[in-house]
């Protein structure tokens, strides 16, 4: 099962080739980085992503609902209270 990587736009940065250990490179670029940790990264950088997500509005939260069939349960369990901890602000 192959999944693309993002392609650049004008004007982004692009670091190195496609072998980057993403767990030590610089992520350049606001939701895109969030996605990205989101899809290639190792559980805990998935974790820190769903953090970034959420300072992206709604796009943002599609990526923290989308980790809620994430393999690992403590991503799955951390998206989730960030979806509820987020839906309580909001009717309050």
């Amino acid at each position: 099962m192959s999944q693309e990587l993002p392609q650049p736009k004008d004007g982004d940065v692009v670091l190195g080739g496609a072998s980057i250990d993403i767990s030590t490179a610089v992520v350049l670029g606001g939701i895109e980085g969030a996605k990205r940790d989101l899809q290639y990264g190792s559980e805990y950088i998935r974790l820190t992503g769903l953090d970034k997500a959420l300072k992206y509005g709604e796009d943002g939260i599609g990526l923290v609902i989308d980790a809620l069939k994430d393999p690992a349960k403590v991503v799955k369990s951390k998206a989730y209270k960030l979806l509820r901890k987020s839906s309580e602000s909001i009717a309050s």
